[in-house]
Order: C-alpha cells, then sequence, then structure tokens
C-alpha cells in the first residue's frame, strides 16, 4: 500500500465530504485497485470472493495525500449488474475509470462512462492497470487508445495514470491524480432538504433496520423523523454511522447508515429515497404557510407540491434513473455455464437488497 503523506490535518474537517465511485469493464481490476488504495477488501460475499467478480456494491474510505478522505463506492463490471452500478454512481462526485492494459476499452468501459455523464458527474481520474501485464509497447498503445476515446467524451481532459495492484507501480501519481480532481469536484452540495437515496437494506440482530445511501442533500442526525418515497412510510433515526463509526450527524456528500426505529426491511427496498418529515407550524411573521416538502416559505412559495424545488427535483432525470435501478428486468437473465446454479448467485436475487442467507458476508463484514 502507498505511503500516504499525513498533509494538513484540517483538511477532512474543512472540505465537504466526497463520494468516488469506480467504473470500469469486469476482470479490469477495479476491486484490486481499490484494495491496494484503501487496505480493505470490497467483496464482502463469499460468492465475490470464490468468483473473484463483484456481485453487489462495496465501501470502502480513502485516504488523499492533502489529508482529505474520499468515501468509495466499488460498483461490479458485469453487464448483467448495470442496474447494481447505476445505484452505485448515484450520488457521486467523481469517478475513478480502470481499463486494463491488457485488454483496452470495452463494452461495459464505455456503458458506464456514458452512465456517469448521464448522471451529471463532472470529473474524475482514469487508471491504466494492469501495467505489470504487458510490454512497454503494448502499454503506449493501450494509454493512446483511452486517451482517443476520452476525446469523444466530457472527459477528455480527465488524468490517465498507469497502475498495477500486483507491484505498485503508479500508486502514488493516482493518488495525486484523485486529490486533484477532489478539489476540483468540492462545489456539488447543497444544504437544503434531506434526500437520501437508498442503496442497501439490510437487517443487524439486535439492531433493527439499517439503510446505506450517499446523502445528496441536507443533514442528518439522530432523532431525526424521515419518510420514505414513495409509498410515504415513516420512521424515526436511531443512530448513524460513517464507515463504521458512530457520528452525531451526517452531512451531504457523505457515505452514510442510517439505522431506523418503526421501519421493517420490507417497507423500504433500494432505489427508495428519503425525505425528512413534514412538520406543522406556525407560519413566520407576514409570510404565506411553508412548503409541506421543506417548510421553506421563502423560497417554494405556497404550500402546494407544484411550487415546491425539492418536488421538481424528486423528478429530476437522475431520480428517476436511480429509480430505474430499482426497478426488476423484464425477463430474468438466462445463467451460463460460468454460474452457480444456486439462487443467491441469480443476478436478479443478487442485485436485491441485501445479502441472501447463502451469501451472508463474514462478521467482519457486518459492519454499516
Amino acid at each position: 500500500m502507498p505511503a500516504v503523506p499525513s498533509g494538513d490535518t484540517s483538511a477532512r474537517a474543512t472540505r465537504p465530504p466526497l463520494t468516488l465511485g469506480t467504473a470500469g469493464h469486469i476482470d479490469h481490476g477495479k476491486t484490486a485497485l481499490v484494495t491496494r488504495l484503501t487496505g480493505r477488501n470490497t467483496d464482502r460475499l463469499r460468492e465475490e470472493r470464490e468468483r473473484g467478480i463483484s456481485i453487489e456494491l462495496g465501501y470502502a474510505e480513502l485516504a488523499l495525500p492533502s489529508g482529505a478522505r474520499l468515501s468509495v463506492v466499488d460498483v461490479p463490471g458485469h453487464e448483467r449488474f448495470v442496474r447494481t452500478m447505476v445505484a452505485g454512481a448515484t450520488g457521486v462526485d467523481l469517478f475513478l475509470l480502470v481499463v486494463a492494459a491488457d485488454d483496452g476499452v470495452m463494452p461495459q468501459t464505455v456503458e458506464h462512462l456514458a452512465i456517469l455523464e448521464l448522471l451529471g458527474v463532472r470529473d474524475g481520474v482514469v487508471a491504466l492497470t494492469k501495467a505489470d501485464a504487458v510490454d512497454e509497447e503494448l502499454l503506449e498503445l493501450a494509454e493512446g487508445d483511452v486517451r482517443e476515446f476520452l476525446d469523444g467524451t466530457p472527459y477528455g481532459g480527465c488524468d490517465v495514470v498507469v497502475v498495477s495492484a500486483r507491484d505498485g507501480r503508479g500508486l502514488d501519481e493516482l493518488l495525486a491524480a484523485l486529490d486533484r480532481a477532489a478539489g476540483r469536484a468540492e462545489a456539488g452540495r447543497h444544504s437544503g432538504p434531506v434526500r437520501l437515496p437508498v442503496d442497501r437494506v439490510f437487517p443487524l440482530k439486535g439492531i433493527g433496520t439499517v439503510v446505506t445511501g450517499t446523502l445528496w442533500d441536507g443533514e442528518i442526525r439522530a432523532g431525526d423523523a424521515l419518510v420514505v418515497e414513495p409509498g410515504g412510510a415513516r420512521a424515526v433515526v436511531r443512530s448513524v454511522q460513517v464507515h463504521d463509526h458512530e457520528a452525531e450527524s451526517v452531512h451531504a456528500g457523505s457515505r452514510t447508515g442510517v439505522n431506523l426505529r418503526g421501519l421493517g426491511r420490507g417497507d423500504i427496498r433500494r432505489g427508495d429515497g428519503w425525505r425528512r418529515r413534514s412538520w406543522r407550524g406556525v407560519p413566520r411573521e407576514g409570510s404565506t404557510p411553508g412548503c409541506p416538502c421543506c417548510r421553506a416559505a421563502d423560497r417554494c412559495g405556497p404550500g402546494t407540491r407544484s411550487g415546491c424545488t425539492t418536488a421538481r427535483r424528486t423528478t429530476s432525470p437522475v431520480w428517476r434513473l436511480s429509480k430505474a435501478a430499482r426497478s426488476p428486468p423484464a425477463t430474468p437473465p438466462r445463467l451460463s455455464s460460468a454460474w452457480s446454479p444456486r439462487r443467491s448467485s441469480c443476478p436478479t436475487t443478487a442485485s436485491s437488497s441485501g445479502p441472501s442467507r447463502r451469501s451472508r458476508p463474514s462478521p467482519a463484514a457486518r459492519s454499516w
């Protein structure tokens, strides 16, 4: 693992939280690279480790040379798990596109980058991995191929860094490039009403229902009353965590786990969203009663959803795409002979909320 300078210890407190999402074709080394950078294997399920491919979303925290930290969402690269990829990419601030030097630009490289563009992710870094597996001539050809591909996209100016997760080549340069990209992406967060798209739901014995996601807007703290959209189910926040650490509150941009009271696992699923519960209060003197969604009388006007900026945001293309990630495919995909016949291995069940009994993570991976 590369040595990460401690940098300015105040950077973590002064810089807003940011989320980094991986992207790229299957078997191009996304998880291996994240493991080398963070020291944490994001493949939690037994099936993932046995087969050597990612099925579910993985999470880790990455320290940058400046002292700031990124929340990393590692997505699967197989074409059958593209819905899972969309769920993980929804809400990321910047991307790490991984392309293998011995394979070049592949179909899911193109597809994942198109999804990121649709989601409005503006910046990122490209890692040309497996540099140890090819000679210098092929490495130069692969790098030229990647740059030519990027020139036809909005990401033509992104850094391309040659790396190897096996021998550690280029990891320091990659961290520096991510640090620069994080500095450019700092202004994308909002302080409005709470919006938390859910990408994982699971129960923990003795704790209750836990949901995780990237907080798009607002702030969540213990005791807050939240509402699920769509559906209107209500719950109260018992506690919140950020990367396995208890927190008094979490702010927009954070990867967070929320322990809920008054809600069962079946009441919420991947793709649903949270908003803060409406409160009936006395309007400020001389103003129109506030919007029932966000109580912002001076911003949303009369208390009708048609005039609410929060309601309009929930019908944005990004929100519709996150809902599409939740919807099951019209017909379940057929499994090839490479897949185990066990139900827990099926793409349609593996991408549903929470692990099955057969794909239960190890005790060390049960933190939220």
